[in-house]
Parts: C-alpha cells; structure tokens; sequence
C-alpha cells in the first residue's frame, strides 16, 4: 500500500508533495487527520479485494473531506498493474472531481421535481375550472392536453380529443395559421373571437386567449 507516484493535483487537494508520499501509506500521510486515516484504512482494505479482480473497479461517486475542510465529490476508478507473468505489481488509482456535475445534476433532479409538482398542481386546478382550457402543438395543431370542459364544448367524449388536430376545429383553418403567426411574434393574444366547430360539424363561437408555454417540451400553446 505505499506510494510510488502522485499527480501534481493530489499534492494540490492533499497538500503534500511526490517527495513527501513516495515509499508511504496513506496511513503515515493522514495519521494526524481522523478522517482522512479512517478512509485510507478503507480504501487499502478495499484494494486488496481488487487485487483480485482482472477488470477495472469503478467505484461510485464518493465524498471526501479535504485537509483543507472542504467536502468534495469524486468518481474512482481502479485497476492492476502486472508484471511479465501476471502478477500484480501496483495498483493505479484515478479520480475525477465531479462536486460541481454532481451539483448541477442535484439542481436538474430538483427543478424536475418541480415541474412534476407544478404540472400536478395545473392539471388539478385545470379539471375543475369552469371554464375551457387546452393546450395543442403550435407547429401542428395537435392537442396535447384538455381539461373536462373542453370536451364538453365541443362534444368529445373524455379522452377523445387528445391527439387530434386543433385545425380540424376551425371554421376557417387559415384563422389558426394567422393567430398562431400572431403568437409566434408576441407570446399571446387575448379576446379573440373565433369561428369553430364541434364534434359533429355545428357551428360555434367563442371568445379566446392564447399564450405560447412549453408544455412536455413541447413548444405549445394554452386556450
């Protein structure tokens, strides 16, 4: 378990240098700090166990307290090094500092869990609102999300209009194309009067305010 070699970043986290480790355990290094001892005991335990093993070992990420206090998070990997007739000579040891990817995919996995929550707390509000929303494609038209309202103005049944294209709903299609041309330049447009149709082709009239959202990742638009 003694050194042979160490990186000019080792010495920086460590704060020791080549000439101070080479021919020492990490035990003689780390004697003074608790911490540091206990996980090197570990980690020696551990590379025993490798020894015996012909593949890389990638650890999973782990945190480490510094000399300096700072906490850290790295990813290891390890491997044997062997002689001419296969016997272990030395075990090589690389860690990748991923403290700062760790973070960003800790902040990425929260701003999901908000979105979920947000999402739910939509779709909840949504399903009892008295009025009609919904939500479809703004390239395509297609409907990615009606409340119950919704199909009851146009008669679908529940369901039934998910999937289905918002310019099938128009009197005059072209009326969309424009609208759609309008929110592309400037996110929304209130009190619009519009010309549709139900289900079964009866002629309706509503009045209604749209605004470009992303919904699913998908660049859409709410009514």
């Amino acid at each position: 378990g003694r050194y042979k070699w160490i990186n000019r970043r080792y010495e920086k986290l460590f704060g020791v240098t080549l000439e101070e480790i080479t021919g020492k355990t990490a035990l003689d290094i780390f004697r003074g700090n608790p911490a540091l001892a206990a996980l090197s005991k570990h980690t020696f335990e551990a590379d025993l166990e490798s020894v015996k093993s012909s593949e890389p070992i990638y650890a999973k990420p782990f945190r480490q307290l510094l000399p300096d206090g700072r906490l850290r998070d790295f990813q290891r990997t390890k491997f044997i090094l062997r002689d001419e007739h296969g016997q272990p000579t030395e075990i090589c040891s690389i860690s990748t500092d991923v403290t700062e990817s760790q973070a960003m995919e800790e902040a990425l996995r929260e701003s999901a869990a908000q979105l979920r929550e947000s999402e739910a707390r939509f779709r909840n509000i949504s399903e009892r609102a008295p009025v009609a929303i919904s939500i479809n494609r703004i390239s395509d038209g297609t409907f990615l999300y009606v409340n119950p309202r919704t199909n009851a103005f146009y008669g679908f049944g529940p369901g039934e209009m998910v999937g289905k294209q918002s310019l099938d709903l128009y009197q005059n299609p072209k009326e969309r194309t424009e609208i759609m041309a309008e929110i592309l330049q400037t996110g929304h447009m209130n009190d619009r009067e519009v010309q549709l149709k139900s289900a079964d082709g009866t002629p309706l009239t509503a009045i209604i305010s749209y605004a470009r959202i992303a919904f699913d990742d998908e660049d859409a638009v709410m009514t």
